[in-house]
């Protein structure tokens, strides 16, 4: 509800009473309603409303134009007329009573709520107006100083009482006249001439002679400034001191003493002055030549915003420069002495008066005086002088002359803040309006430019007042569709609830209230926006508007996720990028051991007969060093970079293969159940791992289950993965979206919530009191290095479903080759063994020995490097370790290639292929085998590269 208070006078009580409902629904407060124009008078008397409507013709002794000029006049309350029809007589006469508008029947609310809020505001712009002229009259008023104004053909249109009592005159009498009528005839040209130049120039001073009505002659210092008045025209504002008895008193003193002529230059300059920093800079420099001197300064009395004005030093020069901002205390020193008398002060011998302050600054001070500055009969401020030199003292004369500068200074400063305080007036009263339109202008054009949705709403009842651009844009509404309606008129229920809380929590707390980061539903579908409420009080401190500025962050947000989910990425990674280097290394030195294993076992094979009774354990040998390097074969593949022996297969011929292996592996609570997809396509894959895959997520379903009941289905098919279903992958962000096959292991057991889930493939995780962590952690690896990924649906208490996807791919069929006996074939020549392993160089040496060729040996780069050098005509292949300690493979190969670039380097490595590729591709490696080898691998290898 609003604060206006409006009053009625109609007397159709069908349309009083219909005003009265439409005024109360646009949130006024109607006080009361009059039929007739003596009763509207008594009731405004009593209830004092902020507007009356006044219907101009009423029943009564007095119309409604009578009324309304009763009510204007006496009360100052505005009117607005409500009409139906009038004549032009009529008319005429309402403007007289100056109404500050007209609604016409029968009217619209719109019409009717605007015009009122338009004769409100101008009412309270009129009173400022008023507040503003009578402060500005009373100030002239009760100025000593004489001021008036005249236009410019030299008629008087305002004086104040002093000047008008200097002429000997009341101010009501001379109002009008011609200003030459105050002036001796034989002047009159000389004010003609005057005219003219204040007429071309701004401002005019100097000195005028004027004729009282009693024919007295007194001569005034003025100073005229031209100004503009709006609507009326150029006008003249002059100031001026009577200065008939300080001319009189000049002249004596001319005639005595050369002071008198400094002194009048002076007052001519101060007079001439209206800035108050210039204007004490003059004073102190004049003071000081007018008694031949540069030690000097001004206290003025100066307003501290907290208690009493305070003394303070505005200019010091000389013995004084430095010491701006000092403060008198009352009483105290020679400016504190003479604030306290208001009298002037001479000091002969400042060292020895009693008075003196005890400041070392102070010695060197011999004479000083004081006069004091003035306003009215109060001491406004002190000058004060010193005379350095021994035996020069402030005589009569000097103080004469100081006494009546400082009277002239108070006449200049008085003029200074006069000119400045109506300068001002005048200035404010012009630029209001226009100040009050270009802001309202500016702050539109910045609210509707900002990218910000930006709203207005009333504190009372949160009716929308204002929309700005960003906001129709947003929510593709209208500003005009918003206004006067709330929260629960534009938005569901439950979102206008949670407003309007907001909204309240905002007002009653008198605070800023951030709205949560909640998604909107907006022309442009859902954003997420971050708003800032904020109450707007009015005078009294209570809350008159809210205004809501929201930010739209969807675009943040969605970055913010984006990133999260590469850092999450990153962190999985280079986790997994640490423990692939740590499987990795213990993978190179296994195979190391198992070359001289598998390498000896191989010797002996060949040696034996196939009747020999040592030749089964021997074999187990062999296939335990085989499953052993299964297992580095493993942990390379943990690491993403293991050596797969890729081929076209199918999951489906793995699954039945081991169908047996799997059965066994489970716990004999547990049901296996099989759903192979006959028409699944072939991958490429190692055979070995994914046999591993499969045992260790059937063995991961069973240990799952536990000790109850359960069934493990085991299914593969055929899925379309698009980015939104890699997405919800592990290991899916860098695969391309197409047609996977999948193998699926599915458990009835305990499930797992969402941050088992997280942790489920870190190596040396387990939820089992005997588990080591490894079994999930090695499937990810190997699907990993199959470029696959892996999902994972779980839920406490529903069972587990591990899928893995792996891409299909044509290839040809594999053929199988026979690892078989030693070749028949024999080869010769020296062949030169580069490895930090003594057991890989002694085994290696012993093959090669068997094959037909001679091994030299080097237990580094730089030893082979000179065994090179010294046998290059013999070496037919140098077998080079990748990793060594003092010298790199990549560094022994170079030094190599630049003895011989055609040597033949078969690299070896514990490490894979595609990890010695990366590293050794295009520097002219013959070919690659990996540890751990066999005789025949290293026969075949050779004659590979020999061929």
């Amino acid at each position: 509800m609003s604060d206006t208070r409006i009053m009625i006078v109609e007397d159709e009580r069908i349309v009083a009473k219909d005003l009265q409902f439409r005024l109360q629904g646009l949130g006024y407060q109607v006080t009361g309603m009059a039929a007739e124009g003596q009763d509207a008078i008594r009731k405004a008397t009593a209830t004092r409303p902020s507007l009356v409507l006044m219907d101009i013709r009423i029943e009564g002794e007095i119309d409604g134009i009578q009324t309304a000029d009763a009510i204007r006049s006496e009360l100052d309350i505005p009117v607005v007329f409500l009409t139906a029809y009038a004549d032009q007589a009529t008319l005429a006469r309402a403007k007289i009573t100056e109404p500050f508008g007209y609604i016409l029947k029968p009217f619209e609310e719109r019409e009717l709520q605007s015009t009122i809020e338009i004769a409100l505001y101008r009412h309270k712009a009129e009173q400022k107006l008023r507040d503003s002229e009578r402060r500005y009259r009373h100030l002239v008023e009760n100025s000593q100083g004489l001021i008036w104004t005249h236009d410019m053909d030299g008629r008087l249109l305002s004086i104040n009482p002093a000047a008008a009592r200097l002429l000997g005159y009341a101010v009501d009498e001379i109002i009008g006249h011609d200003m030459r009528d105050f002036v001796p005839p034989e002047y009159h040209a000389v004010f003609d001439q005057y005219l003219a130049r204040i007429g071309e120039h701004e401002t005019d001073d100097g000195l005028v002679q004027i004729l009282t009505r009693d024919n007295e002659v007194h001569v005034l210092q003025y100073r005229n400034v031209r100004s503009e008045q709006p609507g009326a025209g150029a006008f003249v504002l002059g100031h001026a001191a009577d200065v008939t008895d300080r001319l009189r008193v000049e002249q004596l003193l001319r005639e005595q003493n050369s002071y008198l002529t400094a002194l009048h230059e002076t007052t001519l300059g101060l007079m001439s002055r209206l800035d108050l920093e210039d204007l004490l800079e003059q004073i102190i420099a004049r003071a000081a030549a007018l008694v031949g001197t540069a030690h000097g300064y001004v206290f003025m009395l100066t307003p501290n915003g907290a208690g009493d004005p305070e003394m303070i030093m505005r200019i010091g020069v000389g013995a004084y420069n430095g010491f701006k901002g000092t403060k008198a205390n009352f009483g105290v020193g020679l400016a504190g002495t003479v604030w306290q008398s208001g009298e002037p002060i001479v000091v002969d011998d400042y060292r020895n008066w009693p008075g003196r302050l005890a400041l070392s600054s102070r010695d060197i001070l011999r004479a000083v005086a004081g006069v004091p500055i003035k306003s009215g009969n109060q001491t406004v401020g002190v000058i004060g002088l010193a005379y350095l030199e021994e035996g020069r003292r402030f005589g009569k004369s000097e103080m004469q002359a100081l006494g009546r500068f400082s009277e002239l200074a108070s006449i200049a400063l008085d003029n200074a803040r006069l000119y400045h305080t109506a300068h001002t007036e005048l200035v404010e009263r012009k630029r209001a309006e226009a100040d009050l339109r270009r802001t309202e202008q500016f702050l539109n054009s910045v609210v509707d430019n900002l990218p910000y949705l930006i709203f207005v709403k009333d504190a009372q009842d949160l009716r929308f007042l204002r929309l700005n651009r960003a906001g129709e844009e947003l929510l593709g509404r209208h500003t005009q569709d918003l206004i006067g309606k709330n929260d629960y008129d534009v938005f569901p229920v439950s979102e206008a609830r949670f407003f309007e809380q907001k909204d309240r929590e905002a007002l009653t707390g008198r605070k800023i209230v951030d709205v949560p980061e909640e998604p909107m539903e907006t022309a442009h579908g859902k954003r997420f926006l971050h708003t800032k409420k904020i109450p707007v009080m009015d005078a009294d401190g209570q809350p008159k508007y809210l205004i809501g500025i929201s930010e739209d962050i969807t675009e943040r947000k969605l970055e913010e996720e984006r990133q999260r989910a590469f850092e999450r990425k990153l962190q999985e990674t280079q986790k997994l990028e640490s423990l692939g280097v740590l499987a990795g290394g213990i993978a190179h030195d296994f195979n190391n051991l198992l070359v001289s294993i598998l390498g000896n076992v191989g010797l002996i094979l060949v040696d034996l007969e196939p009747d020999s009774p040592v030749r089964e354990p021997v074999e187990q040998v062999k296939v335990a060093a085989q499953r052993a390097a299964d297992l580095t074969r493993q942990m390379l593949a943990y690491s993403g970079k293991g050596r797969f022996v890729m081929q076209r297969i199918s999951l489906n011929s793995v699954i039945t293969e081991i169908t047996q292996l799997l059965q066994v592996s489970i716990a004999k609570n547990a049901a296996l159940r099989f759903a192979l997809d006959p028409n699944l396509p072939p991958i490429e894959g190692d055979v070995t791992q994914i046999r591993q895959v499969l045992m260790n997520l059937i063995v991961n379903a069973s240990d799952a289950i536990g000790d109850k009941q359960g069934t493990i289905a085991l299914s593969t098919g055929v899925v379309h993965a698009d980015r939104e279903y890699l997405s919800n992958s592990f290991m899916a962000p860098e695969l391309r979206e197409g047609t996977y096959a999948f193998v699926e292991v599915a458990d009835d057991g305990g499930g797992m919530d969402k941050e088992t889930q997280a942790k489920i493939f870190d190596p040396f995780f387990t939820t089992k009191f005997t588990g080591r962590g490894l079994g999930l952690a090695a499937v990810l690896g190997i699907v990993r290095g199959h470029g696959g990924a892996i999902r994972v649906y779980s839920e406490p208490g529903s069972g587990s479903v591990f899928r893995v996807l792996l891409p299909v791919k044509e290839m040809p069929q594999h053929v199988e080759k026979s690892s078989g006996e030693l070749l028949k074939q024999k080869g010769n020549g020296t062949v030169l063994v580069i490895d930090d392993e003594e057991v890989v160089r002694n085994v290696t040496k012993r093959m090669l020995a068997r094959i037909g060729y001679t091994p030299i040996l080097a237990e580094d780069g730089p030893a082979g490097i000179e065994l090179y050098k010294t046998n290059r005509d013999e070496v037919v292949c140098v077998l080079l370790d990748m990793t060594m300690p003092r010298m790199s493979g990549e560094e022994t190969l170079r030094h190599l290639k630049e003895i011989n670039s055609e040597v033949r380097v078969l690299l070896m490595s514990g490490y894979s292929e595609q990890e010695a590729s990366a590293r050794f591709n295009g520097k002219g490696v013959a070919a690659f085998m990996q540890k751990p080898y066999t005789p025949q691998d290293l026969q075949e290898k050779i004659q590979e590269i020999l061929e």
